[in-house]
């Protein structure tokens, strides 16, 4: 984010001859490319289709048409506007991170192609391609390796927009930026800030509605000694203190789940938090009650097990539970997100008492048709009888309303929070939301419970 502008000058009849000149300027990094309005002077990047979606009203059905093993091209965009340098001032867990993910050991087993470019721009956005190998980035990783493009302006949306455009067939994006909106000085910063979030949602709504994308979206925290650039006013301000920045990975889901898990990611250095974005139908998750924890009587049904028959309260204190396996080993989230309760909805006279993985409960369970990774004890101190839906939500973390601020004035000391933040990652979410199912479960267990 850079809020240096360009001044404006009676001088028109120089302006076409100077937009022709810049978009073909070769720069000091390397030879660039400029984008506007989603066309580009290089045939490399181009607008494809992805896998196909089920009937938009219909989120159940969304099903990929391909299924990739391999990724089959990483293209990596770096924001280098002014902004940025102050991340690439002396050796930095910023540079670790992006040593880390240019030389993924993956990668280098599959010999998987990379593209590493540079991005930055207003209107006009200008990139930078630094190369295929990552040899090529590591020389650029400082701030005369920065400074090239248009560093003075940040078109975040449309940075967005190529990235978007680049995740298709195989093919992955990663873009890293400070995730700062660039507005107009002279507007009302929060006004545009909201409506730049706005933007963001359409950018992915263009992209959700031909193609069936996941996005994983990554808090990190870095050494940062240089200029920050206020959204709240002119000028910048000079600081010497720990920053966040993120790192947004576009792509299948099949290939962000097997490429880029929980675990991996939590081991980048400055990792803080991270969230999976990605269209929710229903998804049908093997599960099955067990007597794990049961309180009460009852009989399964000899034709489902998922129904109990003949259902009796504990004689002692009245209550009734049980426990229900579940085959999360499809699904791209953490043992954090499976096991926080906060997670779940329970239609019906019950609560949910605990989630615990299978593994750590230190009994086995018999009877059950599939292995399960995680065990869901529910409990009732009414009449249980009825049916039971445990749901599983597809939550906004309530880590990215934490970390955005409304303005920056004491951005001094403050290595925490980014302007603006809460209002880009929600028109992130919203966009997912508009081909998710209206509910945003993620996979819902039915339980029917008889006399």
């Amino acid at each position: 984010m850079n809020n240096m502008k360009i001044i404006k000058t009676n001088y028109i009849g120089l302006i076409p001859f100077l937009m022709v000149l810049f978009i073909f300027t070769i720069t000091s990094c390397g030879e660039g490319r400029s984008h506007r309005g989603g066309e580009t002077t290089n045939d490399s990047t181009s607008i494809s289709q992805g896998g196909d979606i089920g009937d938009a009203e219909n989120p159940d059905e969304i099903v990929p048409t391909h299924s990739y093993t391999k990724i089959n091209k990483v293209t990596f965009y770096i924001e280098n506007s002014a902004s940025m340098f102050g991340y690439v001032n002396g050796y930095t867990q910023y540079i670790d991170v992006l040593t880390e993910l240019a030389e993924k050991p993956d990668f280098a087993r599959e010999n998987t192609d990379r593209s590493f470019n540079f991005i930055n721009g207003g209107e006009v956005i200008k990139i930078t391609p630094i190369g295929d190998n990552p040899s090529q980035l590591r020389p650029k990783l400082n701030k005369k390796g920065y400074k090239c493009g248009d560093y003075k302006h940040s078109n975040l949306n449309e940075m967005f927009k190529i990235a978007l455009n680049d995740a298709n067939n195989g093919n992955i994006s990663i873009l890293i930026s400070d995730g700062i909106y660039d507005v107009d000085a002279g507007s009302n910063s929060a006004n545009a800030i909201v409506s730049q979030g706005k933007a963001t949602r359409t950018k992915f709504i263009e992209k959700l509605s031909n193609s069936n994308v996941q996005t994983i979206m990554v808090k990190l925290k870095s050494d940062f000694n240089g200029s920050y650039y206020h959204v709240s006013k002119k000028g910048s301000t000079k600081i010497n203190q720990p920053r966040p920045y993120y790192i947004w990975i576009i792509g299948e889901s099949e290939l962000l789940n097997k490429y880029f898990s929980t675990e991996y990611l939590s081991r980048l250095k400055g990792y803080e938090s991270m969230a999976r974005f990605l269209k929710t139908g229903t998804t049908k998750l093997p599960y099955q009650v067990t007597t794990y924890s049961k309180k009460g009587k009852y009989k399964p049904d000899q034709s489902n097990s998922n129904i109990l028959n003949n259902v009796e309260m504990a004689r002692n204190d009245g209550g009734f539970g049980f426990s229900i396996a579940v085959d999360y080993s499809s699904l791209p989230f953490s043992d954090v997100f499976f096991e926080s309760i906060d997670n779940y909805t329970v239609d019906g006279h019950f609560t949910i008492t605990k989630v615990e993985r299978y593994d750590q409960i230190g009994k086995k369970l018999y009877g059950i048709s599939f292995t399960p990774t995680h065990i869901i004890t529910v409990h009732s101190d009414s009449k249980p009888y009825g049916k039971l839906v445990v749901n599983l939500k597809n939550k906004f973390p309530s880590w990215i309303n934490n970390s955005g601020i409304e303005n920056d004035k004491d951005i001094i000391n403050d290595s925490r929070h980014t302007v603006g933040l809460q209002y880009l990652t929600q028109g992130i979410g919203d966009a997912y939301q508009e081909f998710s199912n209206k509910d945003n479960n993620i996979a819902s267990f039915k339980i029917e419970i008889n006399y």
